[in-house]
């Protein structure tokens, strides 16, 4: 895609050394570094999201079963069916 080889890479970070300065060129590096983290650190929960959304892991494993408390069986609420003369207001 960027064709770029060692010294095309050389030649643009000499010119931002110049165009930069000694001064601000640090906190570029630094807030590059930092986006660089945050970027990364964004694709590792995607992988992880993605790869937890797709596994196929059907059956529970055994150290699940324990820790889990029981579950209830749902409860089922049944409403009473009105009368021929029952007023629904």
């Amino acid at each position: 895609m960027f064709d770029l080889g060692p010294e095309k890479i050389m030649m643009i970070l000499a010119a931002v050394c110049i165009f930069l300065g000694p001064k601000e060129l640090p906190m570029a590096a630094r807030k590059i570094g930092a986006a660089t983290r945050q970027l990364r650190s964004f694709q590792d929960t995607l992988r992880a999201e993605v790869s937890s959304a797709l596994s196929l892991d059907t059956e529970p494993s055994a150290d699940a079963d324990e820790s889990a408390p029981p579950t209830a069986p749902p409860v089922v609420v049944h409403e009473p069916i009105p009368e021929v003369g029952d007023s629904f207001i």
